[in-house]
């Protein structure tokens, strides 16, 4: 099967990026002008989404796909120049419902009879998805590698009974040989492939569900499940409308696909999550790649996107699930579509957050904004763009019910505001007071009301039920999961009635439990510094979503002393945006005992910048690695206009050294309009507590890196509230932080220490 090599991506514990998704890989490419229109003559560009949240009872429904599908269709509209006639919805929801025999009349009605030569075709898949036996199975290196090569993939449509012959379970799914000759009878070259589904595993786990039909649970253990007859017939006629024998039928099959691009959200032994997103859940494979794509600020290669959501992707099931999902990617063979733009056609507007669906009063769909920045029911401001990419106004967003936002007019003239007008993030309203998310697991039994007494009384703790987004659990170490973690191979397991902190699925986070029959309010006790711990890398990530589309002009180059033969770099959106160069994706390795030099490169020509840097080991640990001046911060941090700055001067007396081997450290590199004195301040009174005037500060423990953060928080208040803009000065309601993405980058270079 032709696919491409993956490469090595991230996979650290406690680290920012992994409860972020995307970071500073949302833009890497120089920017295109923006305002760019559709040429006379383009080619038509046709799209089918398909989504099922509702199954019959033998298959657990889902709650995000729905979600995914208006996700593409935003996308598709308002970034690559879809016509909303042309794209057809099968859904729960929509006119056609996704039964069996709908979504294969759409395929071929929709996409097959309409696309000609040079046409752009998408078709989505939101689902479940299953393995059933393959009537000629392929022998490939992959499914020997797992054990699975008589089954099948499919699609689960929402007619999913079962039809019992003995040990054979008939079903009505749609099999991947029946894609493969679908998409072998579009007569076009340029289609893509999106299925946002998993054939491992399934059902409900914490807060998490997961999109795999769930073979057993359909069935029995020992039954099998096997395609219709319908199926079969169907294969039959399309292989035969392709003039294919079978032989030549299975060779194109062992190949690879039938033809463009198609990309999978989980490999076929992994679970693709449907995560709680916020007060919404959606695919996390899927909402990662369509606020990727709102956010890049040009065309990039097949290639590229997948790199880039290889990472995001795992990091982000890493977070909700802690388990892995790393998404396929392939290619037909013998062709150059790697190379090709995602959905084989430029985007047609300038990056942006949002889009107004509604003028009367203003409503938006904000399916570029990250999660973390949609936690903040209120107080955001959002430019709005002309077809340039100019900000001719404003609009406050004073409501919001999942990725929908309605708002006021803050400036401009709302007589002006047209549907399909891009938004993009100036001010972020943070809460003034962010608060961890904790839900209490059933497994306290008795103990669950004093708990939740107990955690409601702890400062920055919010109880929450197990609906909606949540960032932790508390509960027991019970038999179950000591032998189900067994069976699976796992070690140094928690005593059996310890108390400790599980992920969104009821994953264990390692390293929190106690001892055996340990009472709920000692261990609350004892896990109230890594409840800070947790939420102050929550509030770096969401300071880094948003500073990395900064419109401050800055990159930033880490590299060894001595040598730029291994150099990481990293940049804003508004750098990006006069760069000609793309950037290198691929991970950096730096070997243990290196001395580490950060070079920023000020682009701003009428503004000096100052900069702060953190570091985050892989057990979450936080430093601050600069200034590394303490009876001086301010001017040690001075960036001047136009000039680089090499860390650590000369004069600081100090050095960046690596230590540790087989794991990553991220640099969060900070650079704002004016200095951070709050954050500044709390920093020179631990350096003084320690007896220090130079270096790094040994890493910070207990409450010191929130009580940094807060100070960081209120130093961007400030300056937000300050700030002068051309189209008059903006303010983020009293209840939030108001973070202007004018005032401050925040960059992130993660690499790997080896040895």
């Amino acid at each position: 099967m032709s696919q491409m090599k993956r490469r090595h991506f991230l996979q650290f514990a406690g680290s920012t990026l992994a409860t972020i998704g995307l970071s500073q890989f949302d833009f890497f490419q120089q920017a295109d002008r923006y305002g760019r229109v559709l040429a006379q003559g383009t080619p038509r560009k046709l799209a089918l989404l398909v989504g099922i949240n509702r199954y019959p009872e033998s298959v657990s429904s889902l709650r995000g796909c729905l979600t995914d599908v208006q996700l593409q269709k935003h996308l598709l509209i308002h970034r690559f120049g879809f016509n909303p006639a042309d794209i057809l919805e099968v859904s729960d929801t929509a006119d056609v419902e996704p039964n069996r025999d709908n979504i294969i009349r759409a395929f071929e009605e929709h996409l097959i009879r309409q696309a000609k030569p040079g046409d752009v075709v998408v078709f989505h898949y939101s689902g479940h998805g299953d393995r059933i036996r393959d009537p000629n199975p392929l022998d490939t290196e992959e499914c020997r590698a797992i054990g699975d090569c008589g089954l099948n993939g499919t699609i689960v449509p929402n007619d999913a009974t079962i039809d019992r012959q003995g040990s054979e379970i008939i079903v009505p799914d749609i099999m991947g040989r029946t894609l493969f000759l679908l998409m072998k009878r579009i007569d076009t070259e340029n289609l893509t492939v999106i299925l946002d589904s998993c054939h491992s595993g399934a059902g409900t786990r914490g807060n998490v569900r997961v999109r795999a039909a769930n073979s057993r649970a359909r069935a029995g253990t020992d039954d099998i499940l096997v395609p219709s007859a319908a199926e079969l017939q169907a294969q039959e006629t399309l292989r035969s409308q392709s003039n294919l024998s079978i032989s030549d039928f299975q060779r194109l099959r062992q190949l690879g696909i039938a033809k463009g691009v198609a990309i999978g959200s989980a490999q076929r032994d992994q679970l693709a999550i449907d995560a709680a997103i916020s007060d919404f859940y959606a695919g996390a494979f899927t909402y990662l790649l369509t606020r990727y794509l709102w956010q890049i600020t040009s065309t990039r290669s097949a290639e590229a996107v997948y790199s880039d959501l290889e990472r995001s992707t795992r990091s982000l099931a890493q977070s909700t699930s802690n388990r892995e999902q790393v998404p396929t990617f392939e290619y037909q063979p013998e062709s150059n579509n790697l190379q090709q733009p995602i959905y084989f056609t430029n985007l047609v507007s300038p990056p942006a957050e949002a889009v107004l669906t509604s003028v009367d009063p203003p409503q938006f769909w904000l399916g570029g904004v990250s999660s973390q920045n949609l936690s903040g029911t209120a107080g955001s401001i959002f430019s709005v763009l002309n077809a340039a990419g100019e900000e001719v106004g404003a609009i406050e967003q004073t409501r919001r019910v999942g990725l929908s936002g309605e708002g006021r007019v803050t400036q401009g003239q709302a007589a002006d505001l047209r549907e399909g007008m891009l938004l993009r993030e100036r001010i972020v309203g943070i809460p003034a007071n962010p608060m961890l998310k904790v839900g209490v697991d059933r497994s306290l039994a008795a103990e669950a009301q004093t708990a939740r007494t107990e955690l409601a009384a702890t400062s920055r703790v919010e109880v929450v039920d197990s609906e909606g987004a949540i960032d932790c659990w508390l509960g027991r170490f019970t038999e179950e999961d000591q032998q189900r973690l067994s069976a699976e191979g796992e070690a140094d397991l928690p005593s059996v009635g310890s108390i400790g902190l599980f992920q969104p699925d009821l994953t264990r986070l390692v390293d929190s439990f106690g001892l055996a029959r340990e009472p709920a309010i000692a261990a609350i006790d004892r896990l109230r510094p890594r409840f800070k711990q947790m939420l102050a890398r929550q509030l770096l990530a969401q300071l880094l979503t948003a500073g990395t589309g900064s419109p401050l002009r800055v990159e930033a180059t880490v590299f060894a002393a001595g040598s730029r033969g291994n150099t990481l770099q990293v940049m804003t959106r508004g750098a990006q945006e006069i760069q000609t160069t793309a950037i290198d994706t691929s991970t950096v390795q730096f070997r243990s005992g290196s001395n580490l030099q950060v070079e920023i490169n000020n682009l701003e020509t009428e503004q000096d910048l100052y900069l702060s840097i953190l570091v985050i080991n892989a057990d979450g640990v936080m430093d601050v690695l600069y200034p590394a001046e303490w009876t001086a911060p301010e001017e040690a941090a001075r960036i001047f206009r136009g000039q680089k700055l090499t860390m650590p001067r000369p004069q600081d007396e100090t050095t960046f050294t690596v230590e540790g081997t087989g794991g990553f450290l991220e640099l969060l590199i900070l650079v704002s309009k004016e200095p951070l004195r709050q954050a500044l301040s709390v920093m020179q009174s631990i350096a003084r507590g320690r007896g220090q005037s130079r270096g790094a500060l040994g890493g910070l423990s207990g409450d010191e890196p929130l009580d940094v953060l807060d100070q960081l928080l209120g130093d961007l208040n400030n300056l937000s509230r300050s700030i002068d803009r051309p189209t008059g000065g903006v303010r983020a309601r009293n209840n939030t932080i108001a973070y202007d993405t004018a005032t401050l980058a925040v960059l992130s270079a993660v690499f790997e220490v080896v040895a």
